[in-house]
């Protein structure tokens, strides 16, 4: 895998996609929330770094008080706490590219059901 592939903003749209198929399959499930979408974001660089020897994006993930966040994202949902919006053209289509790139959408896979 190349350095940078995606951006922190495609990843974050994959996760919320992925999110928003599950549920849809099962009510229980809460929306996502930007301090979720961060930690995953995190969880998922390491876990790319780990397993394919590079980043899985090329945003920097800052340490702040509550915890690991990447700039782009927290710009993008600025004041909202939670992400629970109808999916974007856009997140729909990065979830679709991202999902043909098996090493990406392996990683993602297994940190979303972990975490």
């Amino acid at each position: 895998m190349k350095k940078g592939c995606y951006s922190a903003v495609q990843i974050g749209n994959w996760f919320l996609a992925r999110h928003k198929a599950q549920m849809r399959q099962d009510d229980g499930i809460d929306p996502m929330t930007q301090m979720k979408l961060h930690k995953l974001l995190y969880y998922a660089q390491g876990v790319s770094l780990a397993v394919n020897g590079g980043p899985l994006f090329e945003d920097d993930l800052l340490a702040w008080e509550h915890g690991p966040v990447v700039r782009a994202i927290y710009d993008e949902y600025k004041g909202t706490r939670t992400i629970d919006d109808e999916l974007t053209n856009e997140q729909i289509n990065d979830f679709d590219t991202i999902s043909e790139d098996t090493a990406a959408e392996g990683v993602l896979e297994a940190v979303y059901d972990r975490y």
